[in-house]
């Protein structure tokens, strides 16, 4: 096991020295003996390669999630990032037609995943923990789901605290429940491909497309016109396919009013849709998207995003 870590940190110092760093700090428990400022300025120069700036400053739009995460506080943070809550967000904002219907019924949440009774429920549906990223069961096939697994699952999602990943101190305002929505996917189980626009107070500034999430995972950057955009993450593959297959979709300009409206008075957020045979459905609000810690390739596309968001009355 020793012998693992140590040829892992001979890589990372090879690679990427500020990251192995950061490893060896954390080791020493020295991370966490850091003030929430520091420990975000020091994340984002070790796993982003960025030294916090703002916009002015040439900082990235990591250096803005950051801002937002040490010093913007906010009701709508509560409510953003708890997917029950954030329901009748939406439905005030934009209407009720983008919201994934609820199963088995629009008002069941359950706080103890045994108290689930999968006989209410239809042959596909997706399971969520209400808070945090990445809890989530998809079932395609519910003659084939091992329940007792899944119950064990979610058990674990009820003690996750997603607020310690990154100091994502939002995530520390929810309380962890189940929910299980609709399953939006193609008839082949496939989950559909994901919209994640990046929004300044209203105002639009680029996006990213999620292809495949759970197999085979690709990224495709645009900008507001869906052009695309020759730049990549360090945390997803960049998008090697025919044009013919990232058609701008017919409901484009409809996901940017949504987006726009959603993110109306937030510094910097992240709104995520759907688009499923032309109709819109909304997926989430992001307030730190990564943590702020996704390397953007090349730098000068996360400077200029940076440079177009309207924060001043933030300030």
């Amino acid at each position: 096991m020793w012998k693992v870590f140590y040829l892992t940190m001979i890589a990372l110092f090879w690679h990427y020295p500020r990251m192995a760093m950061w490893v060896i700090l954390q080791k020493l428990h020295i991370v966490d003996k850091l003030c929430d400022e520091g420990y975000h300025k020091l994340s984002l120069l070790a796993f982003a390669d960025e030294i916090y700036r703002m916009p002015w400053e040439g900082g990235g739009i990591n250096s803005l999630i950051k801002w937002q995460l040490m010093y913007w506080r906010s009701d709508i943070l509560a409510i953003g990032c708890n997917r029950v809550a954030v329901r009748d967000y939406v439905k005030s904002k934009v209407g009720a037609d983008v919201l994934i219907p609820l199963l088995p019924n629009e008002t069941m949440v359950w706080d103890d995943p045994n108290e689930i009774d999968f006989s209410l429920l239809p042959g596909r549906f997706v399971l969520k923990c209400t808070n945090g990223s990445g809890m989530l069961i998809v079932v395609t096939d519910k003659s084939k789901l091992d329940i007792d697994s899944a119950r064990k699952t979610m058990q674990k999602w009820m003690s996750e605290k997603p607020s310690l990943y990154y100091r994502e101190f939002q995530y520390g305002l929810v309380k962890n429940r189940i929910i299980c929505e609709k399953f939006i996917g193609g008839v082949d189980g496939k989950c559909p491909v994901d919209y994640k626009i990046m929004c300044s107070n209203g105002k639009p500034l680029f996006a990213w497309i999620d292809f495949n999430r759970f197999d085979g995972h690709t990224r495709l950057f645009v900008d507001t016109k869906f052009n695309a955009l020759d730049c990549y993450t360090s945390f997803v593959p960049k998008l090697k396919k025919s044009g013919a297959q990232i058609r701008r979709p017919d409901s484009w300009t409809r996901m940017l009013d949504v987006a726009s409206k959603l993110s109306k008075g937030i510094p910097i957020v992240r709104v995520d849709l759907y688009d499923v045979c032309g109709k819109i459905y909304f997926g989430e609000l992001t307030f730190s998207p990564g943590g702020g810690l996704e390397r953007i390739f090349p730098f000068s596309c996360s400077q200029e995003w940076a440079s177009q968001a309207d924060i001043a009355c933030f300030l």
